[in-house]
């Protein structure tokens, strides 16, 4: 009841849908909403799109395609003969990309 108490008081909650958005979404989440209504309409449009299309797939699960497959079992076989990249390649990497 404490949770509910204090959902009602930070966010001036009077309706049961409102408490049950204000229980149910984590801090991280209701920040990036509350920092979202700075940007332009279309962005957040955008931004709706992948929310709801997140949502959409949840609990789906995920097929490999045959070329995703093989590339994982070569990644795998790698990994098991103690082949990674160096420190030196992981910087190149990422100053390539512009990390």
């Amino acid at each position: 009841m404490a949770r509910l108490r204090d959902a009602v008081m930070a966010h001036g909650i009077a309706k049961a849908s409102e408490i049950r958005y204000a229980l149910a979404m984590t801090k991280l989440l209701e920040q990036a909403l509350a920092a979202s209504d700075k940007l332009p309409a279309e962005t957040q449009d955008e931004l709706a799109r992948m929310i709801l299309a997140i949502v959409e797939r949840e609990g789906e699960v995920y097929e490999l395609s045959e070329e995703e497959l093989a590339s994982l079992e070569t990644s795998l076989a790698q990994a098991d003969r103690g082949e990674f990249a160096t420190g030196e390649e992981v910087a190149a990497l990422w100053t390539k990309h512009g990390l």
